[in-house]
């Protein structure tokens, strides 16, 4: 049995898409039903799978694959269990507890079984075909990832019966069995889609339709429909390899354009089928990925003043002064450190509610009127920093000056109008090209802010100037 870790990693769906490209070619080249269920339990880590095809009413025909013992018994006795029976399903997906469910009182291990997705093959009319159920010693991760591996596994089944032509229960008009099989693949729950070297799109599924607005026969009205979806050309080509020509190795994100405009993230495998076509099968993860986006901004950003916190803004730091070392920075740039003059005081005569609204005032004023490419954060207590790229020392100095004004203007609390703030800022400019490690420049523009405070406070210190020159 895998250990815990890879257990988890096939339960991700990047891990699952992944798992499946690499089995889908192989179903083309059985030369059995046994080796295509077999496939898919050995590629997902499944303890079970079978397929049970009706074959005349009331017998199945039962192939099963791997590792704990399954009879054609325990297979009748679980599609005849009443909770099955009391209602109309084509997919069932157990997260946990199947054996217990369904085996209790079979023989072997099929008790201990966790997870398990139950699904039906059907006729182009709708007529039950048969069964096929792949189950796990382990809990799933959704029952939306179960589903999915139900539709990509109801399809290769139908391909492989449709290629060797053993399922008599199946129409035997050839052209009805490709109507079924394209009936399969247009309602799968996935994104399937195939491009031809022509760049005319040969096939195009109903969730591709859902998810990004166009038909396919929209989209064959252009003459090259892919620049509707990757407007830049030098994307656009590379999409169009991974989708004709040179299928990607690995699973790749693109970023497409919906109908209405819309970007999204998808994440593809792209397979190479044995008439050397390619078959792009994806997901979107577009909500996924601005949730991980927003906890991304969440975990480097100060709750209080909603500047960057000292880790997020360490961060810029450094990644900005790697641009100015490589002359990415034009005109240099300048770092300016804020502290909130005698804070100390607010928090004492009004309390720390009041001191927290002052500090949440401070960063919102901030930020308000910020230079282009300007970021702040908060370094902590009543510190604060802000980057200004393509700024010089009074380019910086002017900005200071007029936020201070603003501030100085600005009422923080109503009712509190003798309530206002003050800071004293050091400044230190660099030019484009100049090199200097993190520590040096805040080790410098923190004496810039020691010499505007040892001066008297409320006024702004140039790094290397005197407190006269700088106030």
């Amino acid at each position: 049995m895998k250990n815990d870790n890879t257990e988890h990693y096939i339960q991700m769906p990047d891990a699952v898409l992944n798992a499946l490209a690499g089995v889908l070619p192989a179903i083309f080249e059985s030369t059995s039903l046994e080796q295509v269920i077999g496939a898919f339990t050995r590629a997902l880590d499944a303890r079970l799978g079978w397929v049970a095809l009706i074959e005349q009413p009331q017998t199945l025909s039962v192939r099963v694959s791997g590792y704990c013992p399954c009879r054609e018994q325990d297979v009748y006795q679980m599609l005849a269990d009443r909770r099955l029976q009391a209602y109309k399903w084509n997919t069932v997906v157990w997260e946990h507890g199947v054996g217990k469910h369904f085996f209790s009182q079979s023989e072997g291990n099929l008790c201990a079984l966790e997870s398990a997705v139950l699904g039906k093959l059907r006729y182009q009319q709708g007529d039950v075909a048969g069964y096929f159920f792949l189950a796990f010693s382990h809990r799933f991760y959704s029952q939306k990832l179960l589903r999915n591996i139900s539709a990509i596994i109801s399809s290769a089944i139908k391909e492989y019966l449709i290629k060797h032509s053993v399922n008599s229960f199946f129409s035997n008009d050839k052209q009805e069995i490709v109507a079924q099989y394209t009936t399969l693949f247009f309602n799968a729950p996935i994104l399937i889609n195939s491009f031809s070297a022509e760049n005319r799109c040969i096939l195009w599924n109903g969730e591709c339709q859902r998810l990004f607005g166009w038909s396919k026969d929209e989209l064959n009205h252009f003459p090259d429909p892919l620049a509707l979806f990757y407007p830049d050309l030098a994307v656009r080509e590379r999409v169009r390899a991974s989708v004709t020509t040179v299928p990607g190795e690995k699973m790749q994100e693109w970023y497409p354009i919906d109908k209405n405009g819309r970007v999204l993230t998808t994440l593809w495998s792209n397979i190479l089928l044995p008439d050397h076509s390619i078959l792009n099968i994806g997901v979107d993860i577009t909500a996924r990925k601005r949730e991980e986006q927003r906890l991304a901004r969440k975990a480097i950003t100060d709750d209080l003043t909603q500047c960057l916190n000292r880790a997020g803004i360490l961060a810029q730091l450094n990644e900005i002064l790697l641009r100015n070392r490589h002359h990415a920075i034009q005109n240099g740039m300048s770092v300016v450190m804020f502290d909130l003059d005698y804070f100390k005081s607010i928090n004492d005569r009004w309390g720390h509610s009041v001191g927290d609204i002052a500090l949440s005032c401070f960063g919102r004023e901030l930020q308000a009127h910020p230079l282009p490419g300007m970021v702040a954060g908060r370094l902590g207590g009543e510190e604060f920093l802000a980057i200004l790229p393509a700024a010089d020392s009074q380019l910086a100095w002017r900005f200071i000056e007029q936020f201070r004004q603003r501030l100085t203007n600005s009422q923080v609390m109503p009712g509190y109008y003798d309530l206002r703030i003050s800071f004293s800022a050091g400044i230190i400019s660099l030019r484009s090209g100049e090199v200097m490690p993190v520590s040096e420049v805040l080790k410098q523009v923190d004496e810039a802010l020691y010499g505007a405070k040892r001066n008297g406070r409320g006024m702004s210190v140039i790094a290397g100037d005197t407190p006269a020159m700088g106030s």
